[in-house]
Formats: C-alpha cells, sequence, structure tokens
C-alpha cells in the first residue's frame, strides 16, 4: 500500500531531517512557509 505521509510542525531543521529520515518527504510548518492571512493567500494562489 502506496502512502504520502505529510508531518506537521516542521519548524526546524532538526525537525525536518528526523521526518526526512523516517520516510516524510512532505512536510509542513513555519520552518517551510509561515500561516498567511486569507487575503494574502488569496493573492499568493493567484498569482502561482
Amino acid at each position: 500500500m502506496q502512502r504520502t505521509v505529510i508531518a506537521n510542525r516542521a519548524e526546524i531543521d532538526v525537525h525536518r531531517d528526523f521526518f526526512s529520515r523516517h520516510g516524510c518527504l512532505a512536510p509542513k510548518g513555519f520552518l517551510l512557509g509561515r500561516a498567511l492571512p486569507n487575503e494574502d493567500f488569496e493573492a499568493f494562489a493567484r498569482s502561482a
């Protein structure tokens, strides 16, 4: 069974490295990008 694991709370390099060593290739958290207010996210999504 193939599954994609998404890890939450990757806030420092140590977290990202831990997730990577354990097979998680899709971390999310402040290390990779802070949360945006709705208006800013909508503008970002339109420009992508």
